[in-house]
């Protein structure tokens, strides 16, 4: 296509075939020149291209010399700007993304965080958001000295930061304060049993041990001693300190009823959709319908990323998926199984401080359901300290 034609504008003319010689005599008179002449698909008709303003004089002239011309095609600049202003909502949109594109450069669109060792970013992000830094933020408005000083003032853990503005993007570095070295206490103490066990070895190292490898001790007896009887006569006040290993026994019960509710999904679907803009959260839909207790609720947010930056809108969407519940029955066996495996988890649970030596299972069945007891053996340290005041 001729730009200098897509620019002024263009309009294609089909003529009839028998009409041929005056339309070129038209164009002779006029001292125009038709453009791209080709056939009109199947027909002998044939189609001619002129400027805008030039096929205003053909059309003119045909129709005072009753010559039929019809208007195929109008294109170019022109005809696009009548398209233009003829459709409001085109126009709405242009000047609404123009007037969000230039207001996108006024406010925050991301905050980067570094210098980050013990402290996550995620929870520097949530501080500097307290304190008025974060997507959405207006940026004529932020004053990087004021917000750094307030985020070291509001967490003691971060003893230096600064702001830096690049863009839209600002760039948050932080250093952590040194972590304060706890000194040991020096109070003088014993060493107590927290709980029965038999003794299986005593690591004690300050204070004198009273136990030894065998012997059964109660909750509360003394383990080791922090007053130290010495060889001149006198006494030696310290703070006792180490390790009793012992086999202690816990009992745990898992009762699995027979009958049960069951969850059966009816299949309806409510939907919410939030729209996150800058920091701005607006419902996009809204459930009208009465939703009732029995829903499982699932939640997921949707984000946009620019490479490895976030962009500073997504949506989040909350499903509420409608269940109805039924009584429902197990077998003895269902009951059975269900035990052993909430058993399993709960001996897994107790076992993460300490070593299971040994277990011991019962099962009782009853007309409501399986119950397991369980005792358990551990080996585990029994050993705590206990403080104690000595008068001058």
């Amino acid at each position: 296509m001729n730009a200098f034609l897509f620019f002024i504008g263009y309009t294609d003319l089909c003529i009839p075939v028998a009409a041929m010689t005056d339309f070129f005599e038209i164009c002779r008179v006029l001292g125009v020149t038709p453009r791209g002449t080709r056939r009109a698909g199947k027909s002998k008709d044939v189609i001619c291209r002129f400027s805008r303003f030039s096929a205003v004089r053909v059309m003119a002239l045909a129709a005072q010399r009753e010559i039929a011309l019809t208007v195929c095609k109008t294109g170019g600049v022109p005809s696009l700007w009548l398209r233009f202003i003829h459709r409001p909502g085109i126009a709405f949109g242009t000047i609404t993304a123009l007037v969000l594109l230039v207001a996108a450069n006024l406010f925050v669109w991301d905050v980067d965080v570094t210098g980050c060792e013990m402290l996550t970013e995620r929870e520097v992000k949530e501080e500097l958001a307290e304190v008025g830094l974060s997507c959405g933020s207006f940026l004529p408005r932020l004053d990087g000295d004021a917000i750094t000083l307030a985020l070291r003032q509001s967490d003691s853990r971060i003893a230096y930061a600064t702001m830096n503005l690049m863009g839209t993007v600002a760039h948050v570095q932080i250093r952590e304060a040194e972590p304060e070295v706890t000194k040991a206490p020096n109070s003088p103490a014993n060493l107590v049993a927290k709980k029965d066990g038999a003794v299986v070895l005593p690591l004690i190292f300050e204070g004198e041990c009273l136990v030894q490898a065998g012997e059964y001790v109660r909750a509360g007896q003394v383990l080791a001693s922090g007053i130290i009887d010495t060889e001149a006569g006198g006494f030696r006040v310290t703070r006792a300190s180490g390790q009793v290993l012992a086999r202690t026994e816990e009992t745990i019960t898992v009762s699995v009823p027979f009958g049960y509710h069951e969850k059966l999904l009816t299949g309806r679907v409510f939907c919410e959709i939030e729209a996150s803009f800058f920091g701005f959260d607006g419902k996009v839909f809204k459930n009208t319908r009465n939703i009732t207790n029995s829903c499982d609720i699932i939640q997921y947010e949707k984000k946009f990323y620019a490479g490895a930056h976030t962009l500073p809108f997504g949506f989040s969407v909350l499903q509420y998926y409608e269940y109805t519940e039924q009584a429902a029955r197990r077998t003895a066996t269902e009951a059975l199984s269900l035990a052993h495996r909430e058993l399993a988890a709960r001996l897994a649970t107790a076992s993460e401080a300490r070593t299971l030596l040994a277990t011991t299972v019962e099962v009782v069945v009853d007309e409501d359901g399986v119950t397991l007891l369980c005792t358990a053996a551990f080996e585990e340290d029994i050993a705590t300290v206990s403080e104690f005041s000595v008068s001058p």
